[in-house]
């Protein structure tokens, strides 16, 4: 999936971009952050707790991706 699809589906499920950075993704205290130089997508269900943290590698699927954010 291209970044605009990424988006797209982000925004669809009730997410936040981030005005600054484009890449970030926020959602009740949830995080996302794409990383296209070395292309991973990590995912933080609770930005409180940094250390816990799920990692896709790209490109990533719409299944893939939603799998992703449903982890809590």
């Amino acid at each position: 999936m291209d970044a605009d699809k990424m988006t797209d589906l982000l925004l669809t499920n009730g997410w936040q971009q981030d005005s600054q950075y484009p890449t970030c993704f926020y959602n009740k205290g949830a995080a996302l952050y794409t990383y296209p130089g070395i292309g991973k997508v990590k995912y933080w269900p609770d930005v409180r707790v940094h250390s816990v943290f799920y990692e896709q590698q790209l490109p990533i699927t719409d299944s893939d991706l939603l799998d992703l954010i449903a982890k809590r």
